[in-house]
């Protein structure tokens, strides 16, 4: 899934879309008014805790 948000938004994000016990990864991207990527984070590899 990709989350899209301008500038004027909060720079925060809620993954809605997982459930307890995955593992998910995230990549950020930035890009320029054209829709260019111009900058990218490292790669989080995030496990979501099982629930218990």
């Amino acid at each position: 899934m990709v989350a899209l948000q301008r500038l004027i938004t909060p720079l925060s994000y809620i993954d809605r879309d997982v459930d307890f016990g995955d593992q998910v990864i995230y990549i950020v991207h930035g890009l320029d008014a054209y829709d260019i990527v111009v900058a990218a984070s490292i790669r989080e590899i995030v496990m979501v805790p099982p629930q218990g």
